[in-house]
């Protein structure tokens, strides 16, 4: 039974088979040399880990990269969570101002970033927190897309 031209089409239309294929700009291409729920959970390692070193330089190439900046892990802790207990002011004004992330995510727990910046003594973290929430409204929060990403971030780069 030959196999026709127009499968073929439809099979590399779908499926990333080559080394080289980027498959950023491809959200419907798969991999199937890759483990879909991997990416995932490393992309929440990564983006929580770079918020509790502090390491804004990585948390824009994450930005810039399309990956959703208010991720959770487990506990529904995000990047936000994170940099508020850890009192990283610079990571806490970069995710609120550039990537727009929901200032108010409460976790497994029922705690705000705001309120655990508050209980580790981070006061600096609760004044921007505060600041913010006094004029965040999520009806304006931009969609987020690449080119909401790169158009945010361009005067940082």
């Amino acid at each position: 039974m030959p196999f026709s031209f127009c499968a073929f089409q439809d099979l590399v239309s779908r499926f990333n088979f080559h080394n080289y294929d980027n498959l950023r700009h491809f959200a419907k291409k798969h991999d199937p040399r890759r483990e879909g729920g991997d990416q995932r959970v490393k992309s929440v390692i990564n983006l929580l880990f770079a918020a509790y070193t502090g390491d804004v330089s990585a948390l824009r190439r994450f930005a810039l990269s399309s990956i959703d900046m208010e991720q959770k892990d487990y506990y529904s802790r995000t990047a936000l969570h994170v940099a508020a207990v850890e009192g990283h002011a610079e990571v806490v004004r970069f995710l609120l101002e550039v990537c727009k992330v929901n200032p108010v995510p409460r976790d497994r727990w029922d705690n705000t970033p705001m309120e655990e910046a508050l209980h580790f003594g981070h006061h600096d973290v609760v004044t921007i927190l505060q600041d913010y929430q006094n004029k965040y409204n999520p009806q304006e929060a931009p969609k987020k897309d690449k080119d909401t990403a790169e158009n945010d971030l361009g005067g940082l780069l």
